[in-house]
């Protein structure tokens, strides 16, 4: 019995080796598994994590005119001497993916809004802060002038939103 197993398993092995030996001298060198279809059928490799940066960088007093993109590490804040009815913003990140924004409001209650993932705050004021990108480094904020709802500060975030006013407690 242990005869015809090792007959079974000899037969495979000689037709492949006689196989890949081709017949005259014409044949070339067997294919090598690093062919096409070898590279097609690998699995992708994992891409290495975006890096996330911005026209501005991390300075943050480019944004006291209303218009930037910076990179919020941790925090950065910024004047804006009473344009758009506001004193000034602090945004904070946390990682991985949260932004924090307090603006000082002008004439009334401060304002407090997070963004979660990537989104934005319109503030009836005319500006405009969207979250473009996060990454484990921080988030792409984008400030610019927008024609906004006079009446109401509005927001998204692809993974949450939140906004109020006062001082919180």
């Amino acid at each position: 019995m242990i005869r015809g197993r090792a007959l079974t398993l000899l037969v495979p092995a000689f037709l492949l080796a006689s196989s890949a030996c081709g017949g005259g001298g014409d044949a070339g060198p067997a294919p090598s598994p690093s062919g096409s279809s070898a590279a097609t059928s690998a699995p992708p490799s994992s891409a290495p994590p975006a890096i996330v940066t911005a026209a501005d960088g991390e300075d943050a007093s480019t944004c006291e005119d209303g218009r930037c993109q910076i990179l919020v590490k941790e925090q950065s804040d910024f004047a804006l001497d009473g344009k758009f009815s506001c004193e000034g913003m602090l945004l904070t990140f946390t990682a991985p993916n949260e932004l924090r924004i307090d603006v000082a409001v002008r004439d009334g209650d401060d304002l407090h809004a997070t963004i979660t993932g990537t989104g934005n705050l319109a503030l009836a004021y005319g500006l405009t802060l969207t979250v473009q990108q996060t990454g484990p480094a921080g988030a792409v904020v984008k400030v610019a002038p927008a024609r906004n709802d006079p009446g109401n500060h509005k927001g998204t975030g692809t993974q949450g939103f939140s906004l109020y006013s006062g001082d919180g407690t």
